[in-house]
């Protein structure tokens, strides 16, 4: 078990077994190229930022059921960053007062059936974003009041399996 108050230019590595990770942040929880790699095992990963939860950092759960909350109180949950949260029944959760994802960051969720929720109070998914939802039968909900869901040329990849996307924004410019 882990809690740090802020993670920059730094690696967290917690090897196999289960973790839970905290991380809080009065400005920005993780930047500057901070990692979390939380091993294999049923991981809990919180990262929360007064403004933005990460920008240019990495989240890595490794194989089994992990939960990864991220959340940017007064800005954007994750920029320019990558969640990887390997095979398993994962839960992720981003969520920011602007948008969700911003500026080419990158969900994957690995094998299973995942759920990610994506929330944003005027983007979800916003500039070249992906979402690559991989093999499982994966739920994604995309939650944002207004004006788009997913939003200037982002996208979600969908596996071999089934997929549920459930927006309550437009979808403009994207690739699903």
């Amino acid at each position: 078990r882990a809690s740090l108050a802020v993670l920059r230019r730094a690696p967290i590595s917690a090897g196999a077994g289960d973790d839970i990770i905290t991380v809080t942040g009065s400005q920005r929880g993780m930047d500057n190229m901070a990692s979390i790699d939380a091993g294999s095992g049923t991981n809990v990963i919180n990262v929360t930022g007064g403004t933005q939860a990460m920008e240019k950092g990495t989240i890595t759960a490794g194989d089994g059921d992990d939960t990864i909350t991220v959340i940017g109180q007064n800005g954007y949950g994750i920029g320019s960053s990558t969640i990887n949260a390997g095979d398993g029944n994962n839960e992720i959760n981003i969520s920011g007062s602007r948008e969700g994802m911003s500026n080419s960051s990158k969900v994957i969720p690995g094998d299973a059936a995942d759920t990610i929720s994506i929330y944003g109070d005027t983007w979800g998914i916003r500039q070249n974003d992906s979402d690559d939802a991989g093999p499982g039968n994966n739920t994604i909900t995309l939650r944002v009041p207004s004006p788009s869901g997913l939003y200037n040329c982002s996208s979600i990849a969908y596996g071999a399996d089934s997929e549920n996307l459930h927006s309550t924004g437009l979808l403009r410019c994207m690739a699903v």
